[in-house]
């Protein structure tokens, strides 16, 4: 995700500057994890701090599965992702596709390049994600829930 900045100057924008921000629309849903796939529920901070749902499913190339954005500045979205662990045993995925959308004023959604994921104790995953196209690097935490 990436804050547009406006070039326009003036009052008007002295006025949003001192109001705030107006905040984003949340999701009348989240995703949930069907039989047989995991739940991670947790944190990624970058160009915005975030509260990110992952679900993931076994494939039969590796994972398939959901991830579920959200911040009450940015806006939140759903995308799907797939991936497989690599020999180092870190858990690599892509993102595919949006699923839904919907940024809050002022910023835009960009698909993430590749997350890399390393599992801790008690369920926990912590790892990174780089989006070039919106030039954001994220430190992200999980924890399995389901």
């Amino acid at each position: 995700m990436k804050r547009m900045l406006a070039a326009p100057t003036g009052f008007i924008v002295l006025l949003g500057a001192l109001a705030g921000c107006s905040a984003a629309p949340s999701p009348d849903h989240h995703i949930e994890a069907p039989s047989g796939c995991a739940l991670y529920v947790g944190v990624m901070s970058g160009n915005d701090e975030i509260d990110a749902r992952l679900v993931l499913c076994p494939s039969s190339d590796g994972y398939a599965g959901q991830i579920q954005y959200e911040s009450p500045r940015s806006g939140w979205s759903i995308r799907n992702v797939h991936g497989r662990t690599d020999p180092m045993g870190e858990l690599v995925l892509d993102e595919t596709e949006f699923v839904e959308q919907h940024p809050g004023e002022e910023w835009m959604f960009c698909l993430v390049d590749h997350y890399r994921l390393k599992a801790g104790a008690r369920g926990a995953v912590t790892g990174e994600y780089m989006s070039s196209a919106c030039e954001d690097h994220a430190k992200i935490e999980l924890q399995r829930t389901q």
